[in-house]
């Protein structure tokens, strides 16, 4: 299993992002529509609207200590904004898992071989969204990411079937890279409340944060 805490390897960031191309790749004989139990996309985006911004102010006290102020202050205009983020429209829609990150893949001890578990948040929706959310949640060290998440962004598109232009997509990756922001925030406030568990949201919280702010994802809202 990945470990959220500790972050991930290259190795293993490349290889779920290759099996995200063919889940992302995947379009079934029928139809989207036919697969009726997958559109809860609107559900799901007004539920967020309604329920951040009460808990965001939750989500602040409990990690006034753990986090930056450059960072609850972002999540703050982020809260603010809300309602243009969740009405954006996407580029494309395709199956999406929902909550790609660490503790939810299981890798070979060399890290060549990821199996994606806990499909509970799986739907009809952004790609863009799963790709940022992995990429933003897993290294630990920003440095790297910023040297590499081109690159892979590129590698992932080069691995699906009818992939949109990269200039395109990757303005889609830049707003979505909340989206590990956004899960840290709501999820942090729904489960059980462990030391384990607040150094988790705090690190999923902070890594995406500051690759908003790298990416200057605040002027695409």
């Amino acid at each position: 299993q990945g470990d959220q805490l500790a972050g991930a390897t290259l190795i293993q960031v490349e290889t779920t992002l290759a099996e995200a191309a063919t889940l992302h790749s995947f379009q079934p004989e029928t139809g989207f529509d036919s697969l009726k139990w997958l559109h809860h996309g609107q559900g799901n985006s007004d539920f967020l609207k309604n329920s951040l911004p009460n808990g965001y102010a939750v989500f602040r006290e409990r990690y006034a200590s753990l986090l930056s102020s450059d960072i609850l202050d972002l999540g703050q205009e982020l809260i603010n904004r809300i309602e243009s983020y969740v009405a954006h429209e996407p580029l494309e829609l395709a199956i999406t898992h929902g909550d790609m990150r660490l503790d939810n893949i299981l890798f070979h001890q060399d890290g060549r071989l990821a199996a994606l578990v806990d499909w509970q948040t799986c739907s009809l929706g952004n790609p863009a969204n799963d790709i940022a959310y992995m990429i933003g949640t897993s290294f630990a060290d920003p440095s790297e990411r910023r040297n590499q998440e081109e690159n892979l962004v590129q590698t992932y598109l080069a691995q699906r079937t009818k992939a949109p232009a990269f200039g395109p997509f990757w303005t889609e990756y830049r707003r979505h890279a909340f989206s590990g922001f956004i899960m840290a925030i709501n999820a942090s406030l729904h489960v059980e409340q462990t030391e384990r568990g607040d150094k988790m949201f705090a690190a999923m919280a902070e890594r995406p944060a500051q690759m908003a702010m790298d990416l200057d994802s605040l002027s695409l809202l």
